[in-house]
C-alpha cells in the first residue's frame, strides 16, 4: 500500500490469562461437569456469524462428515444477530440430514463457554480471514485442540495441538475432520499474548509518536 516498513508496528491483542486460568480451575474442580468422552468426536464452533467466519464451509463439510460418523456432533455457539443471518443458519441446519447431530447455543457466560470448550474434542475455526481471533488464543491457553483454516493471523495465534486445513475448501475441512478422528494432530510450541505486554507496547508507541 506504499507505507514504509519503518512506519509499521505490530501489536497483538492482549489476553487476560489470569482470568482464564482461574476460571479453568473452577470448571475443573466442579464435579458436576460432564467428563469428556475420549472416544467420541465433539466438534465446536465459537464466533460471530459474519461471512468471514466460514460457517458456509463448516456446514457443507459437516453434512458429509457427520452423515458418515453418526456418533460425531457439532456444537455451534453463535449470537442471534444479525437476525437474518442467524435464521438462515438455523434453517440451513434444519435442512441437513445430520441436523440431529448439530446443536446451537447462544448467550453463554464465559464459564459456560469454557465448560463447553473443555467438553469438546476440538474447536473448528474455518475462517476466510482473521485479524487476531481471541477464541483461538483462549482455546490454546485451555489446551483445546484446534482445526484451523490457517488464514490471516491464525498462522501466528494457533498453537498447541492443531490441524491446518490443507486446502481452503469443503474437502480440505473434511480431511481435517478425518485427521482429528484419527488423532493425527500437529503440535506447535504454545505462544501467549499477555494483555500487560500489549498495553506496554501501545504506551511505547504513543511515546514514540509524541516525540516525532
Amino acid at each position: 500500500s506504499g507505507v514504509s516498513a519503518t512506519k509499521i508496528k505490530r501489536i497483538y491483542n492482549g489476553i487476560n490469562y489470569d482470568s482464564i486460568y482461574k476460571l479453568n480451575t473452577k470448571i475443573e474442580s466442579n464435579s458436576s461437569n460432564k467428563v469428556k468422552d475420549s472416544n467420541s468426536l465433539q466438534f465446536i464452533f465459537v464466533g460471530r456469524i459474519g461471512v468471514s467466519k466460514g460457517i458456509d464451509l463448516l456446514l457443507d463439510a459437516s453434512e458429509i462428515f457427520l452423515n458418515k460418523n453418526p456418533k460425531a456432533t457439532l456444537t455451534m455457539v453463535i449470537p442471534t444477530y444479525p437476525k437474518n443471518l442467524y435464521l438462515t443458519i438455523k434453517n440451513k441446519i434444519k435442512s441437513l440430514n445430520c441436523a440431529s447431530q448439530i446443536s446451537m447455543l447462544t448467550q453463554l457466560s464465559k464459564k459456560e463457554l469454557f465448560a463447553c470448550l473443555k467438553n469438546s474434542s476440538c474447536i473448528v475455526i474455518p475462517s476466510y480471514s482473521e485479524g487476531f481471533c481471541f477464541i483461538a488464543a483462549e482455546a490454546s491457553a485451555l489446551n483445546i485442540p484446534i482445526i484451523s483454516s490457517n488464514k490471516g493471523a491464525l498462522k501466528e495465534v494457533v498453537t498447541g495441538k492443531h490441524i491446518k486445513m490443507e486446502t481452503f475448501s469443503k474437502e480440505g475441512l473434511i480431511n481435517a475432520f478425518e485427521k482429528a478422528k484419527n488423532k493425527q494432530w500437529d503440535f506447535k510450541k504454545k505462544k501467549e499474548f499477555p494483555i500487560k505486554q500489549s498495553v506496554e507496547q501501545y504506551l511505547y508507541l504513543y511515546k514514540e509518536l509524541l516525540h516525532e
